[in-house]
């Protein structure tokens, strides 16, 4: 009985895993692009959004934030262009 309430929560879990990492992926329309932030570091992600005064990026189904000041004067002006097409 015991094997058979494992397995029932190991199957939960995955699928579990399967929809949370689902609601993760990116639309086509969104572009993979190279971000720099100010000391040269490059990453390449898709903008997944903006919240306040950080910036929401996503890559491999992992999701990384980092301040807006951290961008790049480039990567800044993209995320303002976005920010305003968004209103």
């Amino acid at each position: 009985m015991s094997r058979i309430l494992d397995f029932t929560r190991f199957l939960c879990q995955l699928c579990a895993c399967f929809v949370f990492c689902f609601s993760l992926r990116a639309s086509p329309d969104d572009p993979v692009r190279a971000w720099k932030d100010v000391d040269g570091r490059v990453i390449e992600a898709i903008l997944r959004g903006v919240k306040d005064d950080k910036v929401i990026l996503l890559k491999e189904g992992r999701e990384y934030v980092f301040p807006l000041s951290r961008l790049s004067e480039r990567d800044r002006d993209y995320v303002k262009k976005h920010r305003q097409e968004k209103q």
